[in-house]
């Protein structure tokens, strides 16, 4: 049983904000020890082959959750040494998608009401938030900004470990050519 699996079957509220918590310092030690374009996509497309080889039936929409998020933090990445603002920013926007990816998945993909799917995110937000449904605005607001905070708070411990651990010498960094500079 995987641990996504797992988390659904326990009905935890906002799993994609869980898992990427965990996805982020991989995508970003991925990308800076490997300085490498498109590192993060093929991290998840790895990701994707796991996930479609575990037992709980074929996850198309994960896979595609998980596809679109790297998409969006590679965005960001596509210097050949990306300034921390862009790992920090592409990290939050990836992680904030995952608020939205069930209106992709379930609503126009699914085929099921949007509306349910908005009643169905207001309903989690109150759980976790303890806000009334009558203050549906302000919990959409404040789960952006979870979303958002979450992703740029991960994304900037991510970053400085790996920038440490680099400056140390743990990870072998291959140099850029100044040919390779001009982006």
């Amino acid at each position: 049983l995987e641990f996504g699996t797992l988390l659904h079957s326990a009905h935890v509220p906002f799993i994609g904000l869980i898992m990427m918590c965990f996805a982020i310092p991989l995508l970003v030690a991925g990308r800076m020890v490997t300085r490498m374009r498109g590192s993060c996509l093929l991290s998840a497309l790895t990701a994707s082959f796991i996930k479609l080889l575990f037992i709980g039936g074929i996850a198309i929409f994960t896979v595609m959750g998980i596809m679109i998020q790297a998409a969006i933090l590679e965005g960001f990445l596509w210097k050949k040494s990306p300034a921390k603002a862009q790992y920090l920013f592409g990290s939050a926007l990836s992680v904030l998608y995952s608020l939205f990816h069930p209106f992709l998945t379930l609503g126009i993909l699914g085929g099921k009401d949007m509306m349910d799917i908005y009643l169905r995110i207001i309903q989690s937000g109150k759980d976790v938030l303890g806000l009334d449904i009558g203050f549906a605005g302000l919990l959409v607001i404040i789960l952006v900004g979870v979303h958002l905070s979450v992703g740029f708070s991960v994304a900037w411990i991510s970053y400085d470990l790996i920038a440490g651990l680099i400056t140390r010498g743990v990870f072998q960094v291959p140099s850029i050519a100044k040919s390779d500079t001009s982006d």
